[in-house]
């Protein structure tokens, strides 16, 4: 049990228990305070986001840059995904850098304008790529023994049977 009736804070500073505790008790309450209208104000800006998405307002080309044709032979980067995404930040960052400012008196206070925070793919992996190419090619197959199943009664089973291989 504390028997102190006073709680030094520095050296030169001291103050009673109970003016401490009902200190502390304060402090945590707004701290409670804070957070809760936080959160209901990001629960708001929430709304507000997925409105603006909902009607047309926000769209992902408002967050992101779409190249059709990369500027960059697959020779330079021997089809290694890691190598071509380092030089297509680069490069961009390179063209960003020349831009001129926006707001120009923020200058001081936006120091990492011109670095871009990450580069992705619309497909980031060759092999997602041929796994996706492999389903496309099997769905195709499925939708063809469909249609014979559908058109030759007599060999039905035969294609069906080839058909569930295919789900394999």
């Amino acid at each position: 049990m504390c028997t102190q009736d006073k709680v030094n804070l520095t050296s030169n500073f001291a103050i009673d228990r109970q003016v401490a505790s009902v200190l502390i008790t304060v402090i945590d309450c707004c701290i409670l305070f804070i957070l809760t209208w936080a959160v209901i104000k990001l629960k708001l800006y929430e709304r507000l986001a997925i409105f603006d998405i909902r009607n047309g307002k926000m769209k992902i080309e408002d967050f992101s840059v779409c190249i059709r044709s990369i500027p960059i032979e697959p020779e330079e980067y021997n089809n290694d995904i890691d190598l071509l995404k380092a030089m297509v930040v680069t490069h961009l960052e390179e063209v960003v850098k020349g831009e001129a400012m926006v707001n120009p008196e923020f200058h001081d206070i936006i120091k990492n304008e011109d670095q871009l925070i990450s580069c992705h793919f619309g497909l980031t992996s060759y092999n997602i790529m041929q796994h996706l190419v492999k389903i496309y090619d099997t769905v195709k197959e499925i939708k063809i023994l469909k249609g014979k199943i559908s058109n030759d009664p007599l060999n039905a089973s035969k294609y069906e049977r080839e058909s569930w291989k295919l789900y394999e």
